[in-house]
């Protein structure tokens, strides 16, 4: 559908049809709200709720200048509401959305207040509930700890020095994702442990020692883990340490994957042991070692093959020149020559073992002699 103006919008919206585009100025917000289901009004400057419609389902309003939330009690509809980073007094009147599942109010200085939180228990039917970033104690958030519908509870850098059920057992019980991070922890309580349903649990950049391990393996259903930012996760076993206290249940470990990272910790830490105790040699020793000793096996075979040829060769010429033989079809009677041929034949061969050891003996003194010479 085209960009509409509010007037054709109120007459497109009375036939039924879809609104999509809509040319709206400021003082149409009332009127739009009151039509669409999911209002994203971030970074404006709204002072106030109250023209929100029974119709909206979710209402993202933060960065604006909001300052109560009194007046809701007509968004009958409403199930999420962002009021982040606005100058609210108090959480005061949000009691009255019973409907409201999901409650984001991080950064909003001033809702740390015990009638803001109790305002906040009163939503029976809250799962969802984030307040990041707002100074906080123990003592004023015990209530929270109170609520049963309660899935996912975000507390991170709330200036928190002990966790908030640390005087009280808690009711937490169906909590499935706690996050807990960038406080002042120093330890865990074994409340936590009745968080039967917890797989979630980032309690990075705390003073966490490992004595924190003896609760976080008792809690069953664990799966992703974040420690890291406390002193212990600087130790060189910390990966260990987690993986063997935790049983190998965990999934995730400070956001990667945790067998694949042990995995990886234990191969890189076998190969340091295996370069210590056989450390590789240097190239310059390598180069001194083996290089000589190819150079001399080549040289060695050459001068073989070129002296034994030669001195082959010279006996080779002096025997044919000992044994020669007349023409044995001339001069001689048949017996003569036989007799002839039998007494060659048997001289010949002492005669070449004689001469097949001093050609050895002469190979190898000329071999010897032409190695040492530096010019060769």
């Amino acid at each position: 559908m085209s960009l509409l103006t509010m007037e054709s919008a109120s007459s497109e919206r009375r036939r039924g049809g879809a609104l999509t585009a809509i040319d709206a100025g400021y003082s149409d917000v009332e009127k739009l709200a009151q039509w669409v289901g999911k209002v994203d009004l971030t970074g404006n400057m709204l002072t106030s709720l109250d023209f929100l419609g029974g119709d909206v389902s979710c209402a993202k309003v933060g960065r604006n200048k909001i300052t109560s939330l009194k007046g809701l009690g007509a968004c009958t509809e409403l199930k999420t509401l962002d009021v982040t980073e606005n100058p609210l007094e108090d959480l005061s009147g949000v009691e009255e959305i019973k409907g409201l599942n999901v409650l984001v109010a991080a950064r909003c200085s001033a809702i740390g207040t015990p009638s803001s939180i109790a305002a906040v228990t009163k939503l029976s039917q809250l799962h969802t509930l984030v307040l990041r970033d707002v100074p906080l104690n123990d003592v004023s958030l015990a209530p929270v700890c109170q609520m049963k519908t309660l899935t996912k509870l975000s507390l991170s850098n709330c200036c928190l020095k002990k966790l908030p059920w640390s005087s009280k057992p808690h009711r937490l019980t169906n909590l499935r994702e706690l996050r807990i991070s960038n406080n002042q922890l120093t330890a865990l309580d074994t409340f936590m442990l009745g968080c039967s349903a917890l797989k979630i649990l980032d309690l990075g950049s705390n003073k966490l020692t490992n004595d924190c391990l003896k609760v976080i393996k008792g809690i069953k259903h664990l799966t992703h883990l974040t420690l890291k930012g406390n002193p212990f996760a600087e130790e060189d076993n910390y990966c260990d340490m987690v993986m063997s206290s935790c049983r190998g249940k965990l999934k995730y470990l400070d956001d990667g994957h945790a067998t694949q990272d042990l995995e990886e910790k234990k191969k890189r830490k076998r190969e340091a042991a295996d370069l210590t105790r056989n450390p590789p040699k240097k190239k310059k020793e390598q180069e001194e070692v083996v290089e000589p000793v190819q150079s001399n096996t080549v040289r060695k075979n050459v001068i073989l093959i070129a002296v034994k040829q030669d001195f082959t060769a010279d006996y080779e010429e002096e025997d044919a020149n000992l044994f020669q033989i007349k023409n044995p079809t001339t001069g001689s009677s048949r017996s003569e020559r036989d007799s002839g041929l039998r007494v060659a034949s048997s001289g010949k061969g002492k005669h070449q073992k004689v001469v097949q050891r001093e050609v050895n003996a002469k190979v190898d003194s000329a071999v010897s002699f032409l190695l040492n010479q530096p010019s060769y």
